[in-house]
């Protein structure tokens, strides 16, 4: 066959052997690329049930596109040749990377995995169980990307891990337990056998081997695997944790969609890198006591400290002025009305009481009364006994300002006075917060093929191959060549999104290079994230479900033009 001509198609080389068929490399003539080439044996030609199971592999794949599967160009039968034609991918197959390495480590195996389960994702929501995961059936290519190879395909003839007279469909070491038993699978018994393939990556070995098919059979049925840890010691316990609900023996213990798989994986990866970027002393791994308070207090904390006791003090001071200010009452000092009344209005004997004209007692003590005055007095009086005591009361000090010399009113004051409403504290502020809106529902992980990112440089653009995966919580964007995230946007921070159509991307002048880029009318959909906007072009097939995907994962409205409301 090496370099025969089957229709415009030249064999170069043999890339592989298996109990159905062989891969060949060859070359389109017509078109000058590479391609791969599956062949059916001649002798199961006249065999109806697996040229049935080849035509079926072919339906299959014709009803995928995606980065991460192999694309299905052509199928062909003549003559007693049967044989498809399909996209070329250089690398190795997982099997043989296996063999070579013997072990991957757990973070390689992990990425390879998610883009099986982004395949796998893609084709049970197109309705097709792939049936036969296994590392032979998982090529890596040489810029890194992973792709799912012989969907459908039921092998007939060859050793004990191929199928078997066409009863079992799959490989032995990879079933899932309702495999072996033959009855109907779903998408679940694909996760099962990723699970055996994630468990060889990382442990160099396959959880249960024997060399009696019964007894291989039997330990997939009854036997728990044993945790992977026990072959590698670079497997740490969580991710041992998810290779092993993968491996659950009823579909419900295990992960019920490749999304959920994934999202496992990757949210167990970011702990793992954030925990390994923490500095020794993290607050997560070092217990909290007294001691360690002590020494992680710096000149901030007590800063900090110190401001928050003067405010303490501060407020207290206030309170305490505010309370003496609203009980203070207008009054004279005790020691200024007691003397007084005493010495002008309560005299001895009536007899002698000054006149009415005679000045307050307060004025006197100032200045000495005149002669003729004290005189008068004297004589006037029949007991001069009294007159010391008398004299010396009047000449008592009275530490009394000028200015408060008037007596004051002999009346007692009102109670009223004495106890004031207190205004309340102007300090005093209450402020109703309002309660956050109920989070969103997350809408189910997808991801779309056929679509094209636009990157502008200056006047020069030019279209990027993608894969649209809406997430949980963001809009991720993945080259399909290598796999390489190129964007992420959480969604809350998607502000807008526009869907248009016609030759040229929305708000482009079509002058320099986008002028001859884009012929024919196009589908594109902007959706603005702050300064940044992701400009896609829609596939005419696919465009309307990624539309109404976007505006349910985003919760944003997309503005459409009036051609297609």
């Amino acid at each position: 066959m090496i370099g025969t001509l089957l229709d415009h198609y030249r064999i170069l080389e043999t890339v592989g052997e298996g109990g159905m068929g062989t891969v060949y490399r060859a070359l389109d003539v017509d078109l000058q690329r590479e391609v791969a080439i599956k062949m059916m044996h001649p002798d199961l030609f006249y065999r109806s049930d697996v040229v049935e199971r080849f035509r079926s592999e072919a339906m299959a794949l014709a009803r995928l596109n995606h980065p991460n599967i192999a694309t299905l160009f052509h199928l062909s039968r003549k003559d007693d040749r049967i044989y498809m034609v399909m996209e070329f991918a250089r690398g190795e197959t997982l099997e043989t990377l296996i063999r070579r390495t013997g072990v991957v480590s757990y973070e390689r195996a992990a990425g390879m995995c998610c883009q099986v389960l982004a395949a796998l994702e893609y084709a049970h929501a197109s309705g097709v169980v792939h049936r036969d995961i296994k590392p032979a059936n998982l090529m890596l290519t040489s810029n890194g990307a992973v792709k799912v190879t012989d969907f459908g395909i039921a092998r007939v003839v060859g050793t004990r891990r191929a199928t078997s007279d066409g009863h079992i469909v799959g490989t032995l070491a990879y079933m899932s337990p309702e495999q072996v038993r033959g009855q109907e699978v779903d998408g679940r018994s694909d996760l099962y056998s990723l699970g055996v393939v994630f468990y060889e990556l990382v442990a160099g070995r396959v959880p249960f081997t024997s060399q009696s098919d019964y007894d291989l059979m039997a330990a997939q049925l009854n036997e728990p695997p044993p945790p992977p840890e026990t072959f590698s010691s670079q497997v740490p316990p969580w991710l041992s944790r998810i290779i092993l609900k993968a491996l659950a023996k009823s579909p419900a213990d295990r992960y019920q969609s490749a999304p959920e798989f994934q999202q496992a994986l990757e949210r167990g990866l970011r702990r793992h890198r954030a925990k390994a970027a923490a500095p020794p002393d993290d607050e997560r791994t070092v217990p909290l006591t007294p001691e360690s308070l002590r020494s992680r207090l710096t000149w901030k904390h007590a800063a900090a400290a110190a401001v928050v006791v003067l405010a303490v003090v501060l407020v207290v001071a206030g309170a305490g002025r505010w309370r003496s200010r609203g009980r203070q009452v207008v009054q004279q000092p005790p020691t200024t009305a007691a003397p007084a009344p005493q010495a002008v209005v309560k005299p001895p004997r009536p007899a002698v009481e000054p006149p009415p004209a005679a000045p307050p007692a307060a004025v006197a003590e100032t200045s000495p009364p005149p002669a003729s005055t004290a005189v008068d007095a004297a004589k006037a009086k029949p007991d001069a006994s009294q007159q010391p005591r008398r004299v010396a009361r009047q000449a008592k000090p009275v530490p009394v300002p000028i200015e408060a010399a008037p007596a004051p009113p002999l009346a007692p004051p009102s109670p009223a006075v004495e106890t004031p409403v207190l205004p309340p504290p102007a300090e005093l502020k209450i402020e109703t917060v309002a309660a956050p809106p109920p989070p969103r529902p997350a809408a189910a992980p997808q991801s779309f093929g056929k679509v094209k990112l636009l990157e502008v440089t200056g006047d020069k653009a030019r279209e990027v191959d993608v894969v649209l995966r809406l997430g949980a919580e963001e809009v991720v964007l993945v080259a399909q060549d290598s796999g390489k995230i190129l964007r992420s946007v959480p969604y809350r921070s998607v502000a807008a999104a526009a869907y248009s159509q016609g030759k040229r991307p929305p708000n482009s002048t079509g002058g320099g290079g986008l002028g001859g880029l884009f012929r024919g009318t196009k589908h594109w959909l902007t959706i603005g994230a702050g300064k940044d906007a992701m400009v896609l072009q829609l596939d005419k097939d696919n465009y309307r479900t990624i539309l109404t995907a976007v505006e349910k994962h985003t919760a944003v409205k997309i503005e459409k033009t009036e051609g297609d409301r």
